[in-house]
């Protein structure tokens, strides 16, 4: 079980790399940037690469007879809608309730968004104990990549690393010196 976790976190932190959006089988399929050649589709040809491991897209310029990057594909394979509400991740999250039983519910987060702020008005929403608010908030910012925001008292660095699991199975996180 906690092999298959690290698979996964591994997995993600390359996605985040690369480009949420792509996946290990279209990266693979891209023409690497070191090999490429020259369009033969005209002045305005755009065309995904392989550069390092990431995919960028590139547009011919045929006056310079030479691709000009235009940028690193990104996106989320987790993007979604909850309630009528897009968003740039929707991610899962399992709760336990009293009684023993397990809620499975989704969380929307837009990238540039505060994770603590989305983190608080999921607890809200969901009536859930506010001690669940740092682990709320390190989840999303662990699976989105988004830039925590310094929590005043705090050393850096010194965020909870479990997965996101509400149902006691996984370790509190540690207490601040």
């Amino acid at each position: 079980e906690r092999e298959r976790f690290q698979r996964e976190v591994e997995e993600e932190e390359r996605k985040r790399k690369r480009g949420a959006g792509t996946s290990d089988e279209d990266l693979a399929k891209y023409e690497k940037w070191e090999s490429r050649k020259p369009s033969d589709k005209g002045h305005q040809s755009v065309k995904v690469f392989n550069k390092g491991g990431e995919a960028w897209a590139a547009q011919w310029d045929a006056d310079s007879k030479t691709w000009v990057l235009v940028g690193q594909v990104t996106g989320s394979s987790e993007a979604g809608t909850i309630e009528g509400v897009t968003y740039d991740w929707v991610l899962p999250i399992e709760h336990e309730v009293a009684g023993g039983g397990v809620r499975k519910l989704q969380i929307g987060y837009n990238n540039g968004e505060n994770p603590f702020t989305v983190a608080q008005a999921f607890i809200d929403k969901h009536q859930m104990d506010q001690n669940d608010l740092r682990q709320v908030a390190d989840y999303i910012t662990q699976r989105t990549g988004a830039k925590k925001p310094v929590t005043l008292g705090m050393e850096e660095g010194s965020s909870a690393s479990a997965p996101m699991d509400l149902t006691g199975s996984a370790a509190p996180p540690p207490l601040p010196p």
